[in-house]
C-alpha cells in the first residue's frame, strides 16, 4: 500500500509540474515546436515568474557536506537529514520553493522533502519503502 500511495504521488506530481492534463496525453504524438509546447505548459500564477537558484549541493550519507552553495550546515535526526541553509532559502519552506532531490546510485530509490522552522528536511527511502540514510544531491529554486 506505501509503494502504490509514494508511486501515485510521484505520478501525480510529474503531471503538475508538466501541465499535462488526461486529455493531454489522449493527444496522438506530434512534433510541437518550443513555442507551442511552452504554451501548453500550465504552471499556474506563481510559476509566471522566473525561476531562480537559490541553494544545491551534496550531502554524505553521514550528514557531512560536500560541494554546497548556501548551505550552513546538515544533521542526521533519526529518519531524517535536516539542511540548514543561507540567502534566500534561509526562510525555507516547502510551498515557496521547488526542491530536486537525486539520491546517489545506492540504496535510496526514493526521496521526498518537507520544512520545519526554516530548515529543509530531506528524507529517503529504499524501494521497499524504509527510511534510510544515503548520500544524495539537491537543488533549490525559488520564483521570484
Amino acid at each position: 500500500m506505501k509503494k502504490l500511495l509514494i508511486g501515485s504521488l510521484i505520478i501525480v506530481m510529474c503531471l503538475f509540474l508538466t501541465g499535462l492534463s488526461s486529455a493531454d496525453k489522449a493527444e496522438k504524438d506530434s512534433d510541437l515546436s518550443s513555442s507551442e509546447l511552452t504554451q501548453d505548459l500550465n504552471f499556474g500564477p506563481d510559476f509566471a515568474k522566473k525561476p531562480k537558484l537559490v541553494a544545491g549541493g551534496i550531502i554524505r550519507k553521514d550528514a557531512t557536506l560536500g560541494k554546497t552553495w548556501r548551505v550552513v550546515s546538515c544533521t542526521w535526526s533519526g529518519n531524517r537529514y535536516e539542511i540548514q541553509l543561507k540567502g534566500p532559502a534561509s526562510d525555507y519552506f516547502w510551498l515557496d520553493f521547488i526542491a530536486i532531490i537525486t539520491p546517489k546510485m545506492g540504496d535510496a530509490t526514493i526521496a521526498a522533502s518537507q520544512s520545519v522552522g526554516g530548515k529543509f528536511l530531506v528524507y529517503l527511502f529504499d524501494s521497499d519503502g524504509n527510511n534510510i540514510q544515503d548520500s544524495f544531491q539537491f537543488l533549490i529554486y525559488k520564483c521570484l
